[in-house]
């Protein structure tokens, strides 16, 4: 990672945040460098998504780490079928507060699976329903 920052190439780290206050020792903040943490939707949410508790606050206790030690954090969600509009500004205004940069919000796509399992019936939202929202 530092060799391409160095060479003033952008890196986006993909994280689900559940390692990276052990690890994040192993990089030096740089303009270049930006951890993207997956965080899908609110605590309720999140855990449901990833079915394990307590990985929301872990995730957020570690953007909030990775921030204060100078790293650019952004995070990115999957929009899940019955997510309301309310419920998006939420999550952006959360994101927001935590002093998140950007925030990217995508649709399921064809997914069949989620967390290895199959899915029952509709979960995510499709790109059109996400849009309308």
């Amino acid at each position: 990672v530092a060799g391409i920052t160095a060479r003033k190439k952008f890196v986006s780290l993909c994280t689900n945040a559940l390692l990276l206050e052990k690890k994040l020792h192993l990089f030096e903040p740089s303009p270049y460098l930006f951890f993207s943490v997956h965080l899908d939707g609110m605590k309720e949410q999140h855990d449901k998504a990833v079915d394990q508790d307590g990985v929301f606050d872990r995730a957020v206790r570690a953007i909030q780490a990775t921030r204060d030690a100078g790293f650019r954090v952004n995070v990115n969600a999957t929009i899940f079928d019955g997510t309301s509009a309310d419920e998006i500004v939420e999550y952006l205004d959360f994101a927001r507060d935590i002093g998140v940069g950007s925030k990217l919000l995508l649709d399921g796509g064809a997914s069949t699976r989620v967390v290895g399992k199959p899915l029952q019936g509709p979960v995510y939202l499709e790109r059109q329903e996400l849009l309308a929202l």
